[in-house]
């Protein structure tokens, strides 16, 4: 895929758009004392899979290593960082709800910060400005791994790691985890005090700046015994005293309920009731098997649902003629068809803009969407945003249709998928649409009102 850039001048970093308008953030790194080819394509995996398993990050584009380094683009997430955000004049006299949102940060981050130690990704820059926030939905988002490295590189790292002598680095640390633990901690502090660091400092004036934040810290009796304890754990002097994973903050933060003990007539009304269960599910199946009901054979896996001739208007919305298959029993190992629906915005051009792309499938299972021009011979597919459907069976997220030079009346086919096993990175050329799983496909016409 093709990667223009938007911005000028030097730098390793750059927004860039591609072919079909998508924009991210792309950033090149040079291999730096200490660090291997290897440990950049380790560090490339582990982010897409952390970002596939729910971490607050970025997506991940497009990236590959170089002999000196690696690139990737990052999807460009348009929020205010946190240090923008906990004003105080964003919160004014409310000390609750400071201390609410503050509480929000520490444990979305915490999260996303447990997913990428699993894959043993150390952060390594968190501050204030690596954290996005949108403050209706009270979300956080961790970006810019510029500094990032895997856990590998902490078993011989060299005499300076890039990094130490950040505003936001521990002077001592316990485990690699524990250095993103401490910046957390200092980067709460920090939106609690609303301290502010010059861009340069020295030694002694980080020291005095940390104090003064201590200082402030113990000033304030209204804070919640939670995060008084999580912050008195990140910020231990002493390492032997540091948390070594998210879990053990996540677990100060939301305690897990009491354990119930069952008293012994309690455990017997749960036996009986369990005997009754088992006895009307055996009922049950006995009489769904004499009916007949297991005999409706399944929906051939082939079998695409489409509608050749869908001219769809602002504000319109069209399906495949057959989706109503996807309510019928005996569908492929009793999943449903996803049913597609296809809207654009009423006002523009139909072309180039962020369509809504919306339907219903299994609820939790993961829809990849593809878009593709439709024409004779060989052709290119291009992976959108997926979703996961919801509890009530509905999912949605939006594509990119064409662009500002697609001809009036181009004919565009979307398919939607579910039950694949592997995942398609947003924005990731497909040559051959997978040949596994459950598929609905819907074929629009290109409305670009500047080209009619």
């Amino acid at each position: 895929m093709t990667w223009h850039r938007k911005t000028e001048g030097g730098g390793n970093v750059h927004i860039v758009r591609n072919d079909l308008g998508v924009e991210g953030i792309k950033k090149t790194h040079q291999l730096r004392k200490g660090e291997t080819i290897e440990q950049c394509q380790k560090l490339l995996s582990a982010l897409r899979t952390a970002h596939s398993e729910g971490a607050a990050i970025p997506n991940i584009f497009d990236g590959d290593v170089e002999k000196d380094g690696y690139w990737m683009v990052m999807e460009r997430i348009p929020l205010q960082h946190a240090g923008l955000v906990f004003k105080p004049s964003s919160h004014g006299a409310n000390s609750a709800e400071l201390y609410g949102s503050i509480r929000h940060l520490l444990v979305q981050i915490l999260r996303t910060l447990e997913i990428l130690h699993r894959y043993e990704i150390i952060h390594q820059d968190i501050k204030p400005e690596n954290i996005l926030c949108d403050p209706v939905s009270q979300e956080y988002f961790l970006i810019d791994f510029g500094e990032s490295k895997t856990k590998e590189y902490y078993l011989d790292p060299p005499d300076t790691i890039p990094g130490r002598n950040s505003i936001y680095a521990p002077t001592e640390y316990r485990t690699p985890e524990s250095w993103d633990l401490y910046s957390l901690g200092l980067t709460a502090a920090v939106l609690l005090t609303h301290t502010k660091f010059s861009r340069v400092v020295n030694p002694a004036e980080v020291s005095t700046k940390r104090l003064s934040i201590f200082q402030k810290l113990k000033q304030m009796p209204g804070l919640p015994t939670d995060i008084r304890q999580v912050l008195d754990r990140t910020l231990a002097v002493d390492v032997r005293e540091q948390p070594v994973s998210a879990r053990e903050l996540l677990d100060i933060l939301e305690p897990p309920p009491p354990e119930r003990t069952l008293s012994f007539l309690q455990k017997l009304t749960l036996v009986v009731l369990l005997l009754v269960a088992m006895t009307s599910l055996t009922y049950f199946s006995f009489f769904n098997n004499a009916s007949g009901v297991d005999n409706i054979p399944a929906q051939p896996l082939d079998k695409v649902v489409t509608d050749t001739n869908v001219q769809v208007q602002p504000g319109e919305q069209r399906s495949g003629q057959d989706n109503t298959q996807a309510e019928k029993p005996g569908n492929i190992a009793g999943k449903r068809t996803p049913v597609l629906h296809i809207e654009h915005p009423t006002a523009g051009q139909f072309c180039a803009e962020i369509n809504t792309v919306r339907g219903k499938a299994m609820p939790g299972s993961r829809v990849e969407v593809f878009v593709s021009e439709k024409k004779d011979g060989g052709r290119t597919w291009y992976a959108q945003k997926a979703a996961i459907s919801r509890q009530d069976s509905t999912w949605e997220t939006a594509v990119h249709i064409g662009g500002n030079k697609t001809e009036h009346g181009t004919e565009f086919e979307i398919v939607v998928i579910t039950g694949l096993s592997d995942t398609i990175a947003y924005g990731t050329q497909v040559e051959n649409l997978p040949e596994k799983g459950i598929r609905n496909t819907v074929v629009v016409k290109c409305r670009n009102i500047d080209r009619q």
